[in-house]
């Protein structure tokens, strides 16, 4: 433990040579200072700081003098402890002393023994106080520590807890999924026939999603043609619905099927990427539609569009990316029950030429029963 330095003010070499050795023999490490000044400034030197200060005050100027560094020491350095030595050692200015924060005051003439009590008391007081300071200094560096791992340990917790919504947005998210998929299914298996199921089917999204335009296309029997199932019509005018299926028909379902899943075209660029110098025919239009696959085999398209100023909403895609399976396994097993009543000749003809026009969903002359 280093020991403790006391700084001695006095201008008076005997009683500064008799406090000296007082103080050396309690194994302090002693300097002097000539001025109140002086060991102020040496008390709070930030290298090597006196803990102690001896005062020798020879009148009352001097004891009001040491009484207004001690106020000073005490309120700056906290630690700091000053001994009043006194030729005088008049009540008042013992009063003073003590009041200013002064941890003794000593009449000199009381000799060696008083003084060497007074500074014993002191350097516990010293002590006392360094041991708190190292205390405190170590419970800063804990707490330091503490509000560091708080810190970590809140960000961890709100890392989990986002975790936690995320997952529970997910679980949601595929709930709903799973809710929508047998809600369709259930209704799906009811249908036998190729007209019922795409009625039903397009009732099913129009109520999932929002009121838009809705078609159904099916393959015909030659390639990748396809040709309209049913549809419905939300907003647009009669006299061109016509020519604008055919084009959607003829253009966009194709590309489609080759694109898999679930195709979103919410903007120009986007149908120029897809259709390139064909895209004109559906400018304005926003357009959701899914290629619904079954064994490998693309069994039709379904696409819903709307004008781009009203678009539609971000589940559209959700939805009929749900229903596309379940509709296309429906429609595969309506497909061969439908071919086991047809002669081997017809069933070279193909799906189109085997469920058009016979069934109304390839009408020429008014779009089917199923148009709405």
């Amino acid at each position: 433990m280093r020991p403790v330095r006391v700084v001695i003010v006095t201008p008076d070499d005997e009683r500064a040579t008799w406090l000296g050795s007082c103080a050396a023999d309690l194994g302090l490490v002693v300097e002097r200072a000539l001025s109140f000044g002086e060991a102020e400034a040496r008390m709070g030197d930030e290298r090597r700081p006196a803990e102690l200060a001896m005062l020798h005050v020879t009148d009352g100027e001097s004891s009001h003098l040491a009484a207004e560094m001690t106020r000073r020491v005490s309120a700056r350095f906290g630690g700091g402890a000053c001994v009043f030595v006194s030729d005088i050692a008049e009540l008042g200015d013992a009063v003073e002393a003590m009041r200013a924060g002064a941890v003794d005051f000593v009449d000199a003439r009381l000799g060696d023994t008083a003084l060497a009590e007074a500074l014993g008391a002191a350097v516990r007081r010293v002590l006392t106080d360094r041991e708190r300071q190292r205390r405190i200094e170590r419970l800063r560096g804990v707490c330091r520590r503490l509000d560091t791992a708080r810190h970590s340990i809140t960000d961890q917790v709100g890392s989990m807890c986002t975790d936690l919504v995320d997952a529970y947005r997910m679980l949601s998210s595929q709930l709903d999924t799973v809710t929508l998929h047998g809600e369709y299914s259930g209704l799906a298996k009811q249908e036998l026939e190729v007209e019922p199921l795409l009625r039903v089917t397009l009732e099913f999204v129009l109520a999932k999603t929002t009121v838009c335009n809705a078609a159904v296309f099916l393959p015909s029997g030659s390639g990748d043609e396809f040709s309209l199932g049913a549809f419905v019509n939300y907003d647009r005018d009669p006299s061109s619905l016509a020519v604008l299926l055919e084009r959607m028909a003829e253009l966009l379902a194709p590309v489609v099927e080759i694109e898999g899943g679930v195709v979103r075209l919410a903007d120009d660029e986007a149908l120029g990427g897809l259709l390139g110098q064909d895209a004109h025919w559906l400018e304005g239009q926003e357009i959701v539609a899914v290629a619904c696959e079954h064994e490998d085999e693309c069994l039709a398209v379904l696409l819903l569009f709307r004008d781009r100023r009203s678009p539609l909403p971000s589940k559209a895609s959700e939805v009929l990316g749900t229903v596309a399976g379940p509709f296309a396994r429906q429609l595969g097993k309506i497909i061969r029950v439908h071919h086991r009543h047809l002669s081997v000749d017809d069933r070279h003809e193909g799906f189109g030429d085997g469920l058009g026009d016979g069934d109304g969903l390839g009408d020429k002359d008014g779009w089917g029963d199923l148009a709405a």
